[in-house]
Formats: C-alpha cells, structure tokens, sequence
C-alpha cells in the first residue's frame, strides 16, 4: 500500500511546486465518493493525501460522501475551509468538480481515476490509469493456465468505465486462446456496489457454478466476497484489483485463494499499470 500511496503523492508534489503558499501549513482535503470503510481503493486516496501532506509539512482531511449531494456538498465544503488541493476519488465526480472548480478558481483540484476531459477547467488536473492494459495481460494469463478452460470478469456495475477492466480482460483471454470459453461478466450491483462483499460472494459463486476456474475480480471493496467461492474449487484462482495491486505496485495477479483469507502479496504476473497524469489543457 505505501509504494501505491507514493505513486499518488507524484501528481499533487508537482502541483505543489508550481504554487506559491502564504501559510506554513498548507492544507489538503480527500472527499471520498462513498464511505471509505472496506474499500482498499478509497483507503489508498486517503493514505496518500495524509503522506504528501506530512512531506510538505502541511494538514491532511479526509471527507467521506455516501450520495450525489454529500459529494458536491464535500467538494464545496473543502474549497470553503481553505484547502490548497482537493483531492476526489472516482468517476462519481465527473459532472459536478468542473462547476465546483469554476465557482472557486484559486483552488486545484486533483481528479484521480477518472477525468471530465470534456468540462476542463484551469484549475482541475488529473490522474488517470490504463486499466485495460493490465486486465488485457491478466486473461492472456488466464486463457493459459485455466484447466476448465473457461474464464470470467465481474465487477461493481455495468458502466462504460468499468468495461476497461472487465473487456481488456475478456480481449486479452480471446487474443491468447481463440477458443477459451467466457462466462457472461456478472455486476456487483445493489445499493453499494464498490462495497458489498455479500452481494459479490453471490456473483463470485455464480461464475464459479458456471464453470470458470479463472475469475477478474473488479470491484473494489466488494472484492473479497467476489474472491471467497474460489476456495470452494480446487485450483479455481481470482486476480483482484487493488489489493494486490496495493501491496506491488502493480496490476493484478492470480492467487489461489485457499492459501490465505486475504489476496497475498506474492504475486506471479509481472502485469503492470503505467500511470498518466494529465493538466489541464490552459494550465500544462
């Protein structure tokens, strides 16, 4: 988790040294898109706010939303209280940050995961991955080393931006084995998609019943549950995102489940997952 967390300090340190400062403390706010609870995904915003603040000497906050009027209303609330970077986490912030960013212009805003490429203002920057490309490689490793010879995604909800994890994966098992068998990609879904590991066990047993032995798991704090049936099956593996990838500094890689209660950080895929920070075009 900490090599992620530096990772994430890189794009707000570089913020940092183009701004001029009038306190000694400067203050940086995290507003989360849902309670951060078991989410590891949101727990790694969190813990790279904090460090960047300690490595410039200044405040670290963290607010956590739970719907579409707690996040704006966070977003508002952190610009108000002074904050020198406000840091959002997730696609959810996509339509309301460039509003929120226009009403208070002396304040950067640091979009990471997601980007409102098309509502771009000077003062917001982001931080965006290249999911697709890790998820390819992992169902190429998939389509090999499956013995029942069909594999599977499941992720949080069927939204386009998902797909990039749940279709790379697909296209990288079809690119390496024409004939690999695919289960139909199943979605978290329910109230709290990103943090329902009940709802995703449910999801992981039905992919497994169905006969895949290799399952890509994308759903955030939902993960564990989506996990949990591969222990069920005998040599049956899942790849979670960010968990693994929190502790290795890298994409996902395949676990056998049944060793450990959790994902462990030995990991055997060499997948990784470049980072591209993107400004704002009137500000780069």
């Amino acid at each position: 988790m900490k090599h992620v967390a530096a990772l994430a300090c890189l794009p707000i340190l570089a913020f940092l040294a183009t701004a001029s400062y009038a306190e000694d403390s400067p203050l940086f706010i995290y507003v989360s898109p849902n309670p951060i609870g078991v989410n590891d995904f949101l727990k790694l915003g969190k813990a790279g706010t904090e460090r960047v603040a300690r490595e410039v000497g200044g405040q670290a906050k963290t607010y956590e939303s739970t719907d579409p009027t707690t996040r704006r209303q966070n977003l508002e609330a952190a610009a108000k209280a002074g904050a020198k970077v406000v840091i959002s986490m997730g696609f959810e912030f996509n339509d309301m940050l460039p509003e929120v960013a226009a009403a208070y212009p002396n304040v950067k805003f640091l979009q990471v995961d997601s980007c409102p490429f098309d509502k771009m203002k000077p003062n917001i920057y982001c931080s965006v991955f290249r999911e697709y490309e890790a998820s390819f490689l992992t169902g190429a490793e998939a389509a090999m080393t499956t013995k029942t010879g069909k594999v599977g995604a499941i992720s949080a909800l069927d939204i386009p931006f998902l797909h990039r994890y749940t279709d790379g994966f697909i296209e990288g098992a079809k690119r390496v084995r024409p004939d690999v068998k695919i289960s139909p990609t199943l979605w978290v879904g329910g109230n709290d998609p990103f943090s329902d590991p009940a709802r995703g066990q449910e999801r992981g047993a039905a992919m497994v019943a169905d006969g895949a032995d290799r399952i890509l798991a994308a759903g955030a704090g939902s993960n564990g549950g989506i996990s949990r049936p591969c222990r069920t099956v005998p040599g049956s593996m899942c790849s979670a995102w960010t968990s693994i990838s929190a502790r290795r500094r890298r994409g996902p890689s395949w676990t056998t489940l049944r060793r450990r209660r959790t994902c462990p950080s030995t990991s055997r895929s060499r997948a990784s997952c470049p980072v591209r920070s993107r400004r704002s075009p009137r500000s780069a």
